[in-house]
């Protein structure tokens, strides 16, 4: 089995479980996904997992998330993108000035109402699939987070504006275009949608999918003791890993106070992921020596 992660640049117009599955048949093994679904109109990094990498899935999924994106403002559509049926339109004008100043108001801790057209279930429904059948159903207001948001460039005569936004998880660039949009009085929606980074993981070190289908270029596969980066490295010997192996704690020499997730290695070999809390360290995550 193939264990490690792939960095890739996703073309529109393709799903993201259709990657996967690409590569589900091109390894030949069952144990592959993704680190975050990218909308199939969007373009830019997609992370893929292989076999023991697709343990990590929940540390990678609350990683930050940089997108650059283009709001088409004059008219909001069913998907909040460019792929949806125009269902507003409004002919009235804004400046850069606007959509400058109502930044701020999306910014930080935020509210957003999941698109039908997403994946986000309901009562075990995927939204989407309501959407197709014409159903449309109340949805919730979720708490999000949007650590920057800043304008790249603002046209006047085409009313568009470029944007780029760093966020948490769960964050719809798409709902922001709606949202913003919805405030100007005008509408909007998301016209183009790049992913450009995940963590430390950046989409120019991605490798594009359409060359590696057309077996054009080859795609590096990173170790799975590298997929988190953002967390500290710490060396255990032999013995230290069979007792955590085993289920126990071990005493270590550091401040008390200290709380936080570390990368364990033995002899350079990764083996998962460890806690240190109250001068204590103890396994969160551990993989097999054969998975």
């Amino acid at each position: 089995m193939i264990n490690g992660m792939l960095l890739i640049d996703k073309e529109s117009g393709r799903t993201s479980n259709e990657v996967v599955m690409y590569f589900k048949k091109r390894f030949k093994q069952s144990k592959v996904g993704h680190g975050g679904t990218l909308d199939p109109h969007a373009t830019g990094l997609l992370i893929i997992l292989l076999g023991n990498a697709t343990r990590f899935f929940e540390y990678i999924i609350e990683l930050e998330k940089e997108y650059l994106f283009t709001v088409q403002f004059g008219a909001a559509t069913t998907t909040f993108d460019a792929c949806g049926e125009k269902i507003k339109q409004s002919t009235k004008k804004i400046k850069a000035f606007d959509v400058f100043n109502l930044l701020k108001e999306f910014t930080g801790e935020i509210e957003q109402i999941p698109p039908m057209y997403s994946a986000k279930k309901m009562e075990g429904k995927p939204l989407y699939k309501l959407a197709r059948k014409g159903i449309e159903v109340k949805r919730r207001p979720k708490k999000v987070r949007v650590y920057t948001l800043e304008m790249i460039s603002f046209d006047e005569d085409k009313q568009r504006a470029v944007l780029r936004g760093v966020v948490g998880r769960g964050t719809y660039i798409r709902a922001l275009a709606n949202d913003m949009g919805e405030k100007l009085g005008v509408y909007g929606f998301c016209d183009e949608i790049r992913r450009t980074r995940i963590g430390d993981h950046k989409v120019e070190n991605a490798t594009k999918f359409l060359l590696l289908q057309e077996d054009k270029t080859k795609a590096e596969i990173i170790n799975s003791g590298n997929i988190l980066p953002n967390i500290e490295r710490r060396e255990i010997s032999k013995e230290e890993r069979q007792m955590l192996k085993n289920g126990n704690i071990i005493k270590i020499n550091v401040t008390p106070n200290v709380n936080k997730l570390v990368r364990l290695f033995e002899n350079n070999d990764f083996i998962g992921l460890g806690k240190i809390e109250f001068g204590f360290l103890k396994s969160i995550r551990l993989i097999g020596d054969h998975t």
